[in-house]
């Protein structure tokens, strides 16, 4: 069925550029790769298709100097756009920045071309295309100095156009600035901004109400989840905790597997994050073990050729918590089961891809190795361990980070104590 529907894509492109070429200019032909490329771009996207992706991004850099030589500048910013978006999509899964670097070269370019004066609309949507591209960067970045840029453009337009000029727009900025709030009051360990992006992701929902945008309604609740969960992790307060999953259940109501599989895993995934950390401080395996299943489902549709950079946050998840609950029942085959978890997440979590995140599965690997060392009463495995978690705290050294240093030194005490029950 698939190589059907790729010959028949393929006759049906070649027939529309066999009908371009005969026109007396180039343009059509351009116009007609372009509308081959968004066809392409589309199908791609709903399908998370890298392959059917990678034909848009052809087709649209074959049309871009043709359009660049006319001077076409209608035709050129549709073509950057569009372009920079298939980028962005392409990007989010590779193994270096460059694409994503370029989309963002591309959305400088329009920014620089769509003065507010000239139309507020053109404006608005060059910079929130922009700040998306941002911000995809931002979460690849060891600082949050990106992800603050994507912030101040996000803030200016929310400042700028407000909710009674065009309405949906201004939500869909609003609620981007929530997210990369969110997403920096956790990196930043700032309480105050995390409470703010829960205030302001509510303010969307005056706009986009389950009935009229009930995708969108979901998406808001599960990011409103995400700031309680990340002031409870924060600040030791289950409530928050619990607050959290009603707002995923929320999403799951229309967030469901059949409608929308990504957006589904990635509520599940947060979802269980908070069971996984009500279980631990509540005692209540229970809620470890569902979390560890969904875990697991998570990664039926976070496949690693797909998604690899999703699927290794699950296989982190699904780590931490079976080293939790292997920790509790002194399980040395569910410690084992949490390194091989780790090490799956790594393989992808590279140091040179996403250096926060390796740090972050690198200190998660170690906790295992200690725990696993002192069920076994293996003195190699605790120092592999340690080993780990200080690797973890010299990244966060280097990149300037010393809100942890505590953390890590109660760890590393932990770590040593437990080796000198084993070791001379």
């Amino acid at each position: 069925v698939a190589r059907g529907l790729m010959e028949s894509r393929a006759r049906a492109r070649d027939a529309i550029l066999r009908t371009a070429a005969r026109l007396p200019s180039d343009l059509p032909r351009a116009e007609a790769l372009l509308q081959i490329g968004n066809a392409l771009n589309v199908l791609g996207k709903l399908r998370a298709d890298a392959e059917i992706l990678e034909e848009a991004v052809a087709a649209y850099r074959e049309a871009l100097p043709v359009f660049e030589a006319a001077g076409d500048r209608t035709g050129l910013s549709r073509l950057r756009n569009n372009l920079a978006g298939a980028l962005v999509s392409l990007g989010e899964n590779d193994a270096d920045t460059g694409r994503l670097e370029e989309a963002i070269a591309l959305h400088r370019q329009l920014v620089a071309e769509a003065p507010f004066e000239q139309g507020s609309v053109e404006w608005m949507t060059a910079r929130m295309n922009l700040a998306s591209a941002l911000s995809r960067l931002g979460e690849r970045s060891a600082t949050t100095e990106i992800a603050r840029e994507a912030m101040t453009i996000l803030a200016e337009i929310v400042e700028r156009v407000g909710p009674d000029v065009d309405p949906i727009p201004w939500a869909l900025a609003k609620f981007n600035l929530a997210g990369t709030m969110l997403f920096v009051g956790e990196r930043e360990g700032n309480p105050k901004m995390l409470a703010d992006s829960t205030t302001t992701a509510e303010a969307v929902l005056s706009i986009w109400t389950r009935d009229a945008f009930p995708l969108y309604w979901a998406s808001v609740h599960n990011n409103i989840g995400n700031a309680y969960q990340v002031l409870g992790l924060a600040m030791e307060d289950d409530t928050f905790l619990r607050a959290a999953t009603y707002e995923y259940d929320d999403a799951l109501l229309e967030w469901r597997r059949e409608r929308v599989p990504d957006d589904w895993a990635r509520v599940t995934n947060n979802k269980a994050n908070v069971l996984k950390k009500l279980g631990d401080s509540t005692g209540e395996e229970a809620l470890l073990e569902e979390a560890i299943g969904l875990y697991r489902s998570c990664m039926e549709v976070w496949t690693r050729p797909a998604m690899p950079l999703s699927w290794a946050s699950a296989q982190n998840n699904l780590g931490d918590a079976l080293a939790i609950l292997g920790a509790r029942r002194n399980d040395a085959a569910l410690l084992r089961a949490a390194v091989g978890a780790f090490d799956l997440a790594l393989q992808e979590w590279t140091r040179e891809r996403v250096p926060y995140d390796w740090a972050v599965a690198t200190n998660n690997r170690g906790g295992a190795l200690v725990a696993l060392g002192t069920v076994t009463a293996a003195a190699d495995l605790i120092r592999a361990g340690i080993s780990d978690i200080e690797a973890a705290w010299q990244y966060d050294r280097d990149s300037g980070e010393t809100g942890y240093d505590e953390y890590y030194r109660k760890r590393l005490d932990a770590a040593n104590a437990a080796l000198a029950k084993f070791a001379p």
